[in-house]
């Protein structure tokens, strides 16, 4: 068990499970949209999103002095030659399949680039929350390939709204855990902007929304499993929130936290 803990903190300090959980969650929306989805696009997104998020959390290391004060900080920290190589050729690979995916997917994927460059470059300068631009381009990144070509109704952009406002809400608890480090780093973040009473009712306020659409599905004989499964996601996250005290050593509200994206693979071979 100890040794499937450590291959599990391994692959979390290394974004894999984050980009594990957004290629599950395309597969899960192209089951919902009934949309296929070729093998190029989720290699593409894996990759994507794991560039994306080494490369900002080396962005954040470089320049504090001396030791990092979050372990996935020094992590990066101490191994920032071997990570940039590394995303060096996931990028080149990245690219590389860019022939074997859909125009369509390029194009939108190309603008949701241009967003992640400008807030890569402008990300000290920008008046915008960043976890709230992080899930917003993390649910659009992951619909990218299963995004339906027939109009939708109402009903069906529900579980989009679900999985965002779940990303939102996992992205402040984890903020909100970190505040001290941030402080001690001099990163901003929505925990570090505002009072201890105001991130605490943002998160309730948020998962009782998320929580009431997701039983709304649940009763809905078509969505009864996808509702199943977010608030089964729901459940987790505010098991984190209310126990800070279990989860704050060694950082497991981080693997706890970011393996519940990988709850919708239950969802898959249904």
């Amino acid at each position: 068990m100890n040794e499937v803990i450590k291959f599990y903190r391994l692959s979390n300090l290394l974004s894999l499970d984050v980009a594990s959980g957004a290629v599950i969650g395309s597969i899960f929306f192209s089951k919902i949209y009934e949309v296929p989805v070729s093998y190029p696009s989720l290699i593409s997104l894996g990759l994507t999103v794991w560039i994306i998020y080494t490369a900002d959390r080396l962005l954040d290391v470089q320049d504090v002095e001396g030791d990092a004060a979050s372990g996935r900080h020094r992590f990066h920290q101490r191994n920032q030659k071997k990570l940039k190589y590394g995303v060096l050729m996931a990028t080149f690979a990245d690219v590389s399949l860019i022939s074997f995916i859909p125009t369509e997917v390029i194009r939108h994927g190309m603008f949701l680039l241009g967003v992640v460059v400008v807030y890569i470059v402008l990300r000290r300068k920008l008046h915008i929350s960043k976890e709230l631009l992080v899930a917003i381009l993390y649910t659009a990144g992951l619909l990218l390939p299963a995004w339906p070509e027939d109009q939708m109704i109402l009903i069906q952009y529900l579980p989009i709204l679900v999985f965002f406002l779940i990303a939102f809400t996992n992205l402040i608890i984890f903020s909100w855990y970190e505040k001290e480090n941030d402080l001690k780093e001099k990163q901003d973040s929505i925990a570090t902007l505002v009072d201890e009473t105001s991130i605490r009712f943002m998160i309730i306020g948020l998962v009782v929304v998320s929580f009431s659409i997701s039983l709304y599905l649940f009763f809905i004989t078509a969505y009864h499993f996808i509702g199943l499964v977010f608030i089964a996601m729901i459940m987790i996250l505010l098991m984190i929130f209310k126990c800070k005290k279990y989860f704050t050593p060694s950082e497991y509200y981080r693997l706890v936290g970011d393996a519940v994206f990988l709850f919708p693979i239950i969802y898959i071979p249904s």
